[in-house]
Order: C-alpha cells, then structure tokens, then sequence
C-alpha cells in the first residue's frame, strides 16, 4: 500500500514540479504514510480554485474551512485559508491522478494570482 501512495505522491510532484502550485513536502521525504498530496495555489482564493475544479468535476478536499480561532496564529491562518489536500487513494490509478494534476494545471493557468 505504501508503495501506490508513493507513487501518486510522485505523479503530483511530477506534475507540479516548476509551476506557481506549491508543494509541502521535502525533496526526499517518505511519502508512503501519507493520507493527503498537500498543495496551494499562492496568491489565489482558495473557494475559487475549489470552485472551478468542482465545475470540473473535480472534488477537492480541505483540512480547514474556517477562521475562527486562528488570529494570533498566522501560519495556522494561512494553512485555513490556503490548503488543498490531493487524493492518495490506493484504488486510484497513476493515470487518474496525472488527470486531477492536469485540471489544476489548468485553472492554474486560467485563474492568475
């Protein structure tokens, strides 16, 4: 099981890799306990990146949707505000996950910062 999250992980890596998309992890880390592909689209409202990939058909998921109780905490503000979190299930395959890639390439490219 490890083993497929690492390689979705890398499809998204792969993907993302050089673009204004910004990924969390460490070149090099373990990717096989993950549960999520973290990512951010800087400088973009987050509701209209999960928007336009809803109108996609792309449903993303976020670890917080609220503000509340994070003002003297800016990078707990920042992450409310900005996180997306990829799908690493083991039953999708590499392919799906390079189409989810390439849909947040689009609006990406469509929905400048």
């Amino acid at each position: 099981m490890g083993e497929k999250i690492v390689e979705l992980a890398e499809v998204y890596e792969k993907h993302f890799r050089g673009t204004q998309i910004q990924m969390f992890l460490p070149t090099g880390s373990n990717k096989s306990g993950l549960m999520r592909f973290p990512i951010a689209f800087p400088g973009r409202d987050r509701s209209e990146i999960l928007r336009l990939a809803l109108k996609r058909g792309i449903f993303l998921k976020v670890m917080w949707s609220g503000e509340a109780g994070y003002e003297g905490l800016p990078n707990c503000l920042w992450v409310a505000r900005n996180l997306i979190l990829l799908p690493l299930y083991t039953s999708l395959s590499p392919n799906s996950a390079g189409r989810i890639a390439e849909t947040l390439l689009d609006i990406e490219r469509e929905f400048p910062a």
